[in-house]
Order: structure tokens, then sequence, then C-alpha cells
């Protein structure tokens, strides 16, 4: 802020300046400079009260702010001067400029209700590379609802901890406030915070582009309200560089589904894989019109000269009713063997190199019981640090994952990875992970 005087010098000048903000928690003493206020004179703005027992015809002031999380409606601060208490001058001056969020950034959890350690997807992008300061990484912070849960490890023995995926080497994970590295006046911010992740890289930058991480959530009985989430990317010293505040998070159904299990077996000389993707349902769910299986990039559907083979896709099931209906594949003609994809292929049906969409007839319910598709894929020389295959189960057109009611992110295999080397392959959902 500049002020301009005729007189040279001023004898002891009081300046108000005055943000258009909403009120904040009461702070204490803004230090040898001023004193801050909240709600100045009832007004719903936060104020800056400073004394300066000289002023100069041309006085500049330097000041730091912690700014909103959204542009208020308007940015404009005003600046009252006194002496003695008496009002000598006014004006109005521009104040911040419009506060711009971190680009594409998600957190992505299968909403399905009371999951517990549900594996859920972290995605945003920096502009400009994160530095580590005095040895220090940068740390990227995420803030939750009080009853979403995160969580950095699964069950012990039997679900993997989180995976960085695209970010560095040797990035940690932690739920404890005290190994955080953030400025003084952000520590309250945190200490409020209802659910809380770090994670925090190496003695490294954290390079510009886009950045994905797989942790794990517990998903309450009903969507939260408010239902926000916020992404802070820090510096090694504490310093918020990017920041994405109060995205809507994933709505939570009451369906009855457990976490997916996928199960592989691998032939290195023909460079293929038997997949099997398997969702046990508890209870009985009405209205799906699809589900929709992507692979990570670079694997593709195993298929002789790219054709869609009828019997391609196999669909079985193990029934809890052995009465019940097959899985309500979506047919023109009568479906005299619901279990291949013979029928589904020309009537909704959708199989591509890279992408398995089931077409379901929603006025059929999927009754209790394990459903399982299996398929053969065909690996790449090398797989993607985001190693992720998505399956989402939808209640509209599952032109996309964003489309479908529940996705379930499922961490992918290695090239040469058995399923008997993974620790605690024997439990549910472990193959994701």
């Amino acid at each position: 802020a500049v002020f301009e005087s005729s007189q040279s010098p001023v004898e002891v000048l009081e300046v108000t300046l005055v943000a258009n903000l909403a009120p904040a928690a009461p702070t204490a003493s803004a230090g040898s400079c001023g004193l801050a206020t909240a709600d100045w004179k009832g007004t719903g703005r936060q104020a800056l009260e400073i004394q300066f027992p000289n002023v100069a015809p041309h006085q500049e002031i330097s000041l730091k702010v912690l700014t909103p999380d959204d542009t208020p409606v308007s940015t404009d601060w005003d600046v009252q001067i006194a002496r003695g208490g008496a009002e000598v001058g006014w004006g109005v001056t521009g104040g911040l400029p419009a506060i711009q969020q971190m680009p594409a950034t998600n957190l992505s959890y299968p909403g399905v209700a009371n999951i517990a350690l549900a594996p859920t997807t972290v995605e945003f992008t920096v502009e400009v590379p994160v530095p580590a300061v005095e040895g220090v990484g940068a740390q990227i912070l995420l803030f939750a609802p009080a009853a979403v849960v995160l969580h950095c490890d699964g069950e012990p023995g039997a679900l993997a901890p989180y995976r960085p995926l695209t970010l560095p080497e040797g990035t940690g994970c932690t739920t404890d406030l005290g190994t955080v590295a953030v400025r003084p006046h952000l520590q309250e911010y945190i200490s409020q915070s209802d659910s809380f992740l770090a994670l925090q890289l190496p003695n490294t930058t954290l390079p510009a582009g886009s950045h994905l991480a797989l942790i794990r959530a517990t998903i309450p009985a009903t969507t939260p309200d408010p239902n926000l989430f916020t992404v802070w990317v820090t510096d090694g010293a504490g310093n918020v560089v990017h920041v994405r505040h109060r995205m809507q998070g994933t709505a939570v159904t009451p369906m009855q589904v457990k976490l997916p299990v996928l199960t592989w077996l691998t032939d290195g000389e023909a460079g293929t894989s038997a997949v099997t993707v398997a969702v046990e349902v508890d209870a009985t769910v009405s209205g799906l019109a699809g589900i929709l299986v992507d692979l990570p990039a670079g694997m593709t559907m195993a298929l002789e000269q790219g054709a869609i083979e009828p019997d391609s896709v196999k669909v079985v099931a193990s029934l809890a009713n052995s009465t019940a209906p097959q899985l309500p594949l979506r047919c023109t003609n009568d479906c005299t063997n619901r279990w291949n994809a013979r029928e589904w292929a020309s009537t909704g049906g959708v199989l591509t190199d890279s992408r398995l969409h089931l077409a379901l007839n929603p006025a059929e319910a999927l009754t209790p019981g394990v459903y399982k598709l299996h398929w053969q894929v065909a690996l790449p020389p090398a797989l993607p640090p985001a190693n992720l295959w998505r399956i989402s189960l939808c209640t509209g057109n599952c032109v996309t994952h964003r489309d479908a009611l529940v996705t379930f992110p499922l961490f992918g295999f290695g090239l040469e990875e058995r399923m008997n080397d993974r620790e605690g392959f024997g439990a549910r959902d472990e193959s994701m992970s």
C-alpha cells in the first residue's frame, strides 16, 4: 500500500485497511505493525489498524495476507486515515487479484456406503515446479470432511499401502500432523481440519505437470454435508504454492457391493495375461445399465486381428441363490446364453483395444452373488507409473467413468509379477493394490 500526504512529517497517524473478505476467527495481534480485526465495526469485513509515529509524504507498507478460498465478490480495499481519533482522509484501492485454483484437480473414490479402506485416486496439475527447501521436499496436503477418513495404509497383511504412482520415488504418506511443515499462520487451519493426509516428497523438486497417487478412504453411510475437499501443494518451507479449494466430493450410494478383485495369470512367452475381475453383490441392485472396464495405458485386449470375437469375454457367476436370474445383459433377441459375449456384442456391448463395456438391461436387477468377467489382455513392453484399472457401474450411458454411479480404481499387476508374490494376496481387494 502507498500513502501520499501533503504534510511532512505527519505526527501520529492511524491507518485502517479494510478488506472485502468474510469475517474470520479472531486473530492475535498482528505484531508491531498493528492489530488485526476479524469483524470491523460489525460489517463482516476484516481490517488491519496501524499506527505510525511519523509518516513521510510518500509512505509504503508491505503486508502479507492469507488469501481466501475463493475470489470475493469485490476485491476493493477501503483505506481510512485518522489523527488523534479524528478521520482526516479515506480512499479505495484495488485489492488482491482473482484467486487461481489449481487446474485438473480431482479426488475420486468409490461412493459406496460403509466401505472401509476404499482405493482413492488423487489427481492434480502444477504449472510450475515446486522446490525442496533446505533438504525438505514439497508436500501435497489433503483435507476431507470428517465423515470421510483418509488412510495411508490398508489393513495390515491384507491391503497394500498407498501408491505414489507418478510422484517421485520415495514420496511418503502420513496422517501425523506433527510431521507436516507449514508456515506458522497455517498451523491453526491444519489443526482444525476434520480429516487430513499428507504426501511428502523426499529432498527433490515436484516437477511441473500432472500427477497421480493412490491412497485409501473409509466411506461413510451417507453423503457428507458439505461434501467438500481441499488440496494444497507446498514447497519444502511450508509455503502454499498451488491450491484447489472446496472440490465437490463423490455422492454416496447405499448400494451393497464389495470392492472388486482383480486376478491374473501371465504367459510370458506369449506376452499375454488371462485376467478376471470379480464383483460381489451383497443385496439386490436395480437400475444398472452397464459395466465399464478401462485397462492401464499400453495394455490392450488380446483380440485376433482386432476383431470382436463372440467368446472374447466370458461372463460367469456364482450366485447366492441358484434360481436367481443371471447377469442381465441387454439383448435384442432371446438371450439363450448370457454367460459370454455372443449376444451383447452387436446390441450395446462395446469391446475396444483398451476398454470393455457390458450393456445391461436396467429393468432387470443384479441379485446377490459373485459376478466375474474373464478375458485375455496383451501386455506392453513396459507399464506406465499410473498402472490403474478402473471398474465402473453405470445407471446411464457409460461414455466415461465420470458418467458412472460408482467407480473403483484398481492398482494393476507388474509384467513379471505373480499373484502369489504379492503380500496378503488371499485377502479381498489385494489384487488392486
